[in-house]
């Protein structure tokens, strides 16, 4: 099994040239299963599909940002699997006042993987990043 992590960083900086990359290097790497952060899902704007095309099971968590400088509405996290998904649930981790702006959650994603793997649980894990929000980390 071949798994990746990759925060995509929305459609920031040079974003054209990043999306080929990606495209090339998902190819290149061919995982069954990818947790992505920063990824967005809004209406005309499904990023994970559209980067992985239809080859995956797409999982997308509910919360989502807002929108601020330097990052569009509907920016959060993608869980996506060659294999079938089964349940999906969040956990929600905007703990304080301090996270409003920012999709504090964890993604928990069921993969109904073929035998011998068999059912896979992934954990998504999407904390408020802020480097003086340690308190909001640790809850």
């Amino acid at each position: 099994m071949r798994f990746v992590t990759l925060n995509t960083w929305g459609m920031r900086g040079e974003w054209k040239e990043r999306e080929a990359r990606f495209r090339e290097r998902v190819e290149q790497l061919a995982p069954d299963i990818l947790t992505l952060q920063e990824t967005v899902h809004a209406p005309g704007n499904q990023q994970a599909r559209r980067l992985l095309g239809d080859g995956f099971h797409i999982a997308e968590a509910r919360e989502r940002e807002p929108g601020r400088v330097g990052a569009p509405p509907g920016q959060g996290i993608s869980t996506a699997s060659r294999w079938p998904v089964g349940r999906v649930f969040e956990v929600d981790l905007n703990l304080t006042e301090r996270t409003g702006d920012f999709a504090c959650t964890c993604l928990v994603t069921e993969i109904l993987a073929p035998q011998p793997l068999g059912r896979i649980w992934v954990a998504n894990h999407f904390p408020d990043y802020q480097l003086d929000h340690e308190r909001e980390r640790r809850l």
